[in-house]
C-alpha cells in the first residue's frame, strides 16, 4: 500500500522513475509474477490488489513516454508480457487490468519508435486481443489499433501468412522439405499471434482492416484481399483454416461452422475492398486491379447465398466501375448475368444496391457497344422471378439510366418480344388462337403498359412510331404476333386520358403533329408488311392487325392538321414499294370520301369514341401541301415504263376523289388536267377508263379553265371511244379495231366513262361544245351500243347526254 502511494506521488516525473533500480526491480518482479500466474493458475504468489494497482501504475508511466531510448532497458519484453491475456481467465483482474492499462496508454509516438519487427509483433498481439472474451479488453485493443500508425506492409504480411497457412495442409502427400516449410509457417504465425486460431485471427484482422482508414498506402491491400476472396472459393483451404481449432483450442472450444465462417470472412473482405476502392480516383488505378480480379468477384457474387453479403459484392462492383470503368466494361456481359441471377431479391436495401450498380454498369456497357439488346434480354429474363411491384421500379430505373428518350421504344419492343416468344411457343400446339388473348394478359405486356404510364405523353407518344419501326426492321421470327401486340398496345394508349385531355388544347395538338405523321407512316408500312408477309400466318392475325391499323389511322387522322396529313401521304408515295403506294392512295381516297361524312364539330370528332370517319379540311394554309400531293400523284400517273398498272389506276382514282371532295380554284387541277389527257390513249383499258373519268371530275371542278384543253380532250375521248365501238356511218365509220361481236366489260367501262365525261363537258361548257357537236351526236346516236338498248347503262347515259345537248348547247344561226 505504501509503495503504491509513494509511486503515485512520483508518477509525474515520468520515465526517470525507472532509473531507480528498486523501481525497475519491483516492476519486473510484479510483471514476472503476473506472467507465472497466467502460466500456472495454482501459483501461490498471486498478486495482491495493491500490487496489481502498483503494476498498472508503473505500466502507465512506462508507456506514456514517447521516447523509450532513455529508459535503460528493452521495452519489448515487458510490453508483450503485459499484453498477454490467457483465454481461460478473461475476467481475472490480475490478468486483465495490466493489459488494459497498456492498451489505454499505448500512444502513436511510442509505437512509431519501435523497430519494424517489433511493430509487427505488437500489432499481431493487438489483433489477437480483438477476439478475446473480455469485452473491455476487446474494445481497448480495437481502440489502440485505430490509434497507432500501422503500415500496409504489416497487414499485407499477415494476410499472406494466413493465406499460406491454409495451403500448408492442402495436400496429403508431400516431401519432407515441404513439411519443414509448413512447420516454419506455423511457427511464424504462433510467434506473432500466439496460440490463437487462424480463423479467429483472420476475422479480427479483416475487422480492423475495415475500421482503420488511416493505414499508410492502404491501396496495397487490394491484391492480398482479392487473394483471400479467391481462397474462400476453395473448400479445401477453408477446411484447413477452420480445422486449426482442433489443434490450437481446447476440446471444449466451439469449432465454427464452415459456411458461417466463409460468410463472415466474405462479408468483411468485401466491406474492406469496397472501402479501399471508394478512395481510388477514376482512371488512375487500373494497375492495382486486374481483369482476373473482376472475374473472381463475379464468381464470388454468383456463389454467395446470403443476400446481405451478395449486396456487399454488388456494391464493390459498383465502386470498381467508378474507379476502373474500362476494366469493368471488359466483363460487362458476365456482370449483367450475375445481376440477373440476383435480381429477385425483394427488399429495399437490395433494390438500392442494384440501382446504384446499374447506374455504374449501364454507362460501362454503352461505352463498349451502342446495342442494348443483350442487356435487355438478360434483364427481362431475370424480371420473370421478381415480384410484380418491383419489376416496374427496376425497369424504370434501368430505362432512366440508359436514357429514356432514346431507349423507351426499344425497351417496350423487347418486353413484347419476350411475351410473344414465350406464349406463342407454349400455346401453339394445344390452345389454337387463344394465345392472342393470353399475350395481352401476361406480365410483360402489363409491364410495358405500366412503363409507358410512368411518363408524360410528350415522351411516350413519339416512341409509338419508333416501336413499330423497330419491330418492322428487326424482322423477328414472330413478327406478326409482335405487330398484333404492338398495335393493341398503341390503340390502348391512344385512349389515354391525359393525351385526349391535352389535345383539346391547340398548343398540345400542334406539338405532336410531327409524331402523328411519323406514326401514320409506320402504321401504313406495318400494315402493308403484315399483308405482304402473311405466308404460313393465321389469317385471323393478319385481319386483326389490319383492323387495329385502320382504327389507329382513323384516330390519329382526326387529330392531324391537314398539312401534317398531306405531308405524310406525299412522303409515303415516294416509297419504293408499290404495295405501300397503293395502300397509301387507298387510305387517301377513303379519308377524302369520309370528309363529307364527319360531323361539323371537329373537336368532338377527335375523341376516339365519337369517330365514325375522319376529316381533312384543306384551307389556305394547307393549300401548298395539297398542291405538292397532287403533283406527286400526277408523277405516278405520268411515269413512263411503270409496270404496275394498279399503282397508276389507284393514283388516277385518288386524283378524281380529291377533285370531287376538295373542289377549289387551285391551279394544280389545271396542271393535272393538262397532263393526264395525253395518257387517255393508254393500251391498258383500266387506265384509259380511269383517266377519262378523272378528266370529267377535273372539268367539273375548274369549269371554263378547262377550255384551253377542250380540243385535245374531245379528240382523245372520241378516238378512244370509236376504237372500241362499231360505227356504221359518220366520220368514225369502220374506225373500230374490235373484232368480237359484243363489247367486253372493259370496253363498256371505257364507253361509260367517255359518256360520263362528255355529260360533264356539256353540263359545264355547253356554250363551247358546238365545234364538237357532230362527233358527240355521232357517238350517242349512231353507235348501236348507245342507242339500241343493247346495254342499259350505256343507253341511259347516252340519253342523258342527248337531253343535255338540247338544253345546254345554244342553237347556231347562220
Amino acid at each position: 500500500m505504501l509503495q503504491f502511494m509513494v509511486l503515485s506521488v512520483l508518477k509525474g516525473v515520468g520515465s526517470i522513475l525507472f532509473h531507480a533500480e528498486d523501481v525497475k526491480s519491483l516492476f519486473f518482479d510484479l510483471l514476472d509474477r503476473r506472467d507465472q500466474y497466467q502460466n500456472r493458475h495454482n501459483c501461490k504468489q498471486i498478486l495482491s490488489t495493491h500490487e496489481m494497482h502498483t503494476l498498472c501504475l508503473l505500466l502507465e508511466v512506462l508507456f506514456s513516454t514517447p521516447d523509450h531510448v532513455n529508459i535503460g532497458f528493452n521495452m519489448f519484453e515487458p510490453l508483450m508480457k503485459a499484453l498477454k491475456v490467457d483465454a481461460s481467465s478473461p475476467g481475472d483482474s490480475v490478468v486483465v487490468m495490466p493489459c488494459l492499462t497498456v492498451l489505454q496508454n499505448l500512444q502513436p509516438g511510442f509505437f512509431d519508435n519501435l523497430k519494424t519487427d517489433t511493430k509487427e509483433k505488437v500489432v499481431g498481439r493487438l489483433i489477437s486481443l480483438v477476439r478475446t472474451e473480455s469485452f473491455v479488453v476487446r474494445n481497448a485493443a480495437r481502440d489502440a489499433l485505430l490509434r497507432i500508425n500501422v503500415h500496409s506492409s504489416t497487414l499485407v504480411k499477415f494476410i499472406e501468412l494466413i493465406s499460406t497457412l491454409g495451403d500448408a495442409r492442402g495436400h496429403s502427400k508431400r516431401i519432407k522439405r515441404n513439411e519443414d516449410r509448413d512447420l516454419n509457417v506455423f511457427c511464424n504465425f504462433a510467434e506473432i499471434f500466439g496460440e490463437n486460431s487462424v480463423a479467429s485471427i483472420l476475422v479480427s484482422l479483416l475487422d480492423i482492416l475495415f475500421l482503420k482508414k488511416d493505414v499508410k498506402q492502404r491501396s496495397r491491400l487490394l491484391q492480398p484481399l482479392f487473394q483471400i476472396l479467391s481462397k474462400l472459393l476453395s473448400d479445401q483451404w477453408v477446411s484447413v483454416i477452420v480445422s486449426q481449432y482442433n489443434d490450437q483450442q481446447d476440446t471444449s472450444s466451439e469449432i465454427p461452422d464452415l459456411s458461417s465462417f466463409v460468410k463472415e470472412v466474405q462479408h468483411l473482405v468485401l466491406l474492406a475492398l469496397k472501402d479501399i476502392t471508394d478512395t481510388l480516383q477514376s482512371g488512375h488505378h487500373d494497375a492495382m486491379v486486374s481483369s482476373s480480379d473482376v472475374g473472381l468477384l463475379i464468381d464470388c457474387v454468383r456463389s454467395i447465398q446470403d443476400i446481405g453479403t451478395r449486396n456487399h459484392g454488388f456494391s464493390l462492383i459498383a465502386s470498381l466501375g467508378k474507379a476502373c470503368p474500362q476494366l469493368v466494361s471488359e466483363s460487362i456481359v458476365d456482370l449483367f448475368v450475375a445481376i440477373g441471377d440476383a435480381i429477385k431479391q425483394d427488399d429495399s436495401h437490395s433494390q438500392r444496391v442494384l440501382e446504384d450498380l446499374l447506374s455504374v454498369l449501364v454507362p460501362c456497357w454503352l461505352s463498349r457497344t451502342t446495342s442494348i439488346e443483350k442487356l435487355l434480354q438478360i434483364f427481362i429474363k431475370a424480371l420473370a422471378d421478381v415480384p410484380e411491384h418491383r419489376r416496374l421500379t427496376l425497369m424504370v430505373y434501368l430505362l432512366r439510366t440508359m436514357g429514356k428518350e432514346n431507349n423507351l421504344s426499344t425497351v417496350i419492343m423487347h418486353l413484347l418480344h419476350s411475351v410473344v416468344e414465350r406464349i406463342s411457343h407454349s400455346f401453339s400446339v394445344h390452345h389454337g388462337d387463344d394465345y392472342r388473348l393470353a399475350m395481352s394478359q401476361e406480365w410483360e405486356y402489363g409491364l410495358a403498359v405500366n412503363v409507358l404510364d410512368q411518363f408524360s405523353y410528350k415522351l411516350w407518344f413519339p416512341c409509338l412510331s419508333k416501336l413499330l419501326k423497330n419491330i418492322r426492321v428487326h424482322e423477328k421470327q414472330d413478327l406478326h404476333l409482335m405487330l398484333h401486340l404492338a398495335m393493341r398496345l398503341i390503340l390502348f394508349k391512344l385512349q389515354d386520358t391525359e393525351l385526349n385531355f391535352e389535345l383539346e388544347s391547340e398548343e398540345a395538338a400542334n406539338s405532336i403533329q410531327g409524331s402523328l405523321g411519323a406514326l401514320m407512316e409506320e402504321v401504313i408500312l406495318c400494315g402493308v408488311y403484315a399483308r405482304d408477309k402473311k405466308r404460313d400466318i393465321c389469317t385471323d392475325i393478319t385481319k386483326e392487325v389490319r383492323d387495329f391499323a385502320n382504327t389507329i389511322l382513323k384516330t390519329i387522322t382526326g387529330w392531324m392538321r391537314a398539312s401534317t396529313y398531306l405531308m405524310g401521304i406525299t412522303l409515303l408515295l415516294d416509297h419504293s414499294d408499290n404495295h405501300v403506294k397503293r395502300k397509301t392512295l387507298r387510305i387517301l381516297s377513303e379519308t377524302a370520301r369520309g370528309n363529307s361524312l364527319v360531323q361539323k364539330n371537329q373537336r368532338k370528332a377527335r375523341k376516339l369514341k365519337h369517330i365514325s370517319g375522319t376529316t381533312i379540311k384543306v384551307d389556305k394554309s394547307s393549300g401548298p401541301y395539297f398542291s405538292k400531293l397532287c403533283l406527286k400523284i400526277l408523277e405516278l400517273i405520268d411515269r413512263v415504263g411503270d409496270s404496275d398498272t394498279k399503282v397508276k389506276v389507284a393514283a388516277i382514282s385518288s386524283l378524281e376523289t380529291l377533285a370531287k371532295e376538295y373542289p377549289s380554284d387551285n391551279p394544280v387541277y389545271s396542271n393535272c388536267l393538262a397532263t393526264i389527257i395525253d395518257q387517255i390513249g393508254s393500251d391498258e383499258a383500266a387506265v384509259s377508263s380511269a383517266l377519262i373519268h378523272t378528266v370529267g371530275s377535273l372539268v367539273n371542278v375548274i369549269g371554263s379553265k378547262a377550255l384551253p384543253q377542250l380540243p385535245l380532250i374531245m379528240k382523245n375521248i372520241m378516238l378512244m371511244s370509236h376504237q372500241i365501238s362499231c360505227c356504221p356511218s359518220g366520220n368514225y365509220a369502220h374506225g373500230s379495231t374490235r373484232t368480237a361481236a359484243e363489247l367486253s366489260n372493259q370496253d363498256i367501262t371505257v364507253l361509260l366513262s367517255a359518256l360520263t365525261t362528255i355529260e360533264v363537258i356539256v353540263e359545264k361548257l355547253g356554250e363551247f361544245v358546238n365545234p364538237y357537236l357532230k362527233e358527240i351526236l355521232d357517238l350517242v346516236v349512231l353507235h348501236p351500243e348507245c342507242s339500241t338498248q343493247m346495254h342499259a347503262k350505256l343507253d341511259a347515259k347516252a340519253a342523258r347526254v342527248r337531253e343535255l345537248l338540247t338544253v345546254k348547247v345554244p342553237v347556231c344561226t347562220f
